[in-house]
């Protein structure tokens, strides 16, 4: 995942940044609270939701460990196939959805997929479409058809992915998952311009999300921000598949001197 040099912000579906807003993007969080976004990390998902579990961040996500935890747990969720997500993670997500505060980004691509339809997020049409699939059994296995289900599911997937929790009730959100397999034919890409900005942070960006968490009251945690970025190669922050890679040290500390300029 290459976290790299943007113009400013991009918009999702129908013009929205990604659903679960927190006005500052996920690839830029990734830097500052020092975590990699990897969907083949499985590890990372569920010991990350075991740590919300534990420190009772569902009564309180206002302390740095509990931001952490979510914002890993979030990240993955939403970035990353439904079929690659532990089960817990998926079943756990919701108990946080509505408390904790959440970064911008989009689901990875799915080779071959067609484009996502247009949503409006503030319609309720994801709500309709959710009660439509239960009133045809789509949730039902080899009764969700192309022309039974697929509009009303690609709509229900992308109000889910590209707009505010708010946007649906509870109950879409939860039983849009027993629709996942059933229903695992029909997916769709967001514009794969939008797919690639998601994951970068520009100099800009990530002073601005600095600037957030550093102005960001928290409990009483011992968990520390990074204070310098993470490795980098000309005007790009490199992330790869979720792993830092190691670059000349010219190309880290040119990095190094343009975020101090910056900060």
């Amino acid at each position: 995942i290459s976290v790299a040099n943007a113009d400013g912000g991009h918009d999702g579906a129908d013009g929205h940044t990604h659903g679960h807003k927190g006005g500052h993007k996920c690839a830029c969080d990734a830097i500052i609270y020092d975590f990699s976004i990897d969907c083949a990390d499985n590890e990372a998902m569920t010991d990350a939701l075991a740590r919300l579990q534990a420190g009772q961040c569902a009564s309180n996500c206002n302390t740095e460990a509990c931001e952490k935890d979510w914002l890993i747990v979030q990240t993955h969720h939403d970035h990353c196939p439904e079929d690659g997500i532990p089960k817990a993670v998926e079943n756990g997500f919701h108990d946080y959805a509505r408390i904790c505060a959440s970064c911008d980004i989009v689901r990875k691509e799915i080779p071959d997929a067609p484009q996502c339809p247009t949503v409006n997020c503030e319609d309720g049409s994801g709500n309709a479409a959710y009660q439509r699939l239960l009133t045809k059994n789509c949730n039902l296995q080899f009764q969700c058809t192309q022309a039974n289900c697929q509009d009303d599911w690609l709509t229900l997937r992308v109000t889910h992915d590209t707009c505010d929790h708010g946007s649906l009730s509870q109950a879409a959100e939860e039983g849009m998952h027993a629709l996942e397999e059933p229903c695992a034919a029909f997916q769709c890409n967001l514009a794969l311009d939008k797919i690639a900005s998601t994951l970068e942070c520009s100099p800009e960006e990530l002073k601005e999300s600095q600037e957030e968490h550093d102005g960001h009251a928290h409990g009483d945690d011992s968990a520390k921000s990074p204070t310098t970025a993470p490795p980098g190669s000309g005007n790009k922050f490199d992330m790869g598949s979720g792993v830092s890679q190691l670059t000349a040290f010219g190309s880290v500390l040119f990095m190094n001197l343009v975020l101090a300029a910056l900060f």
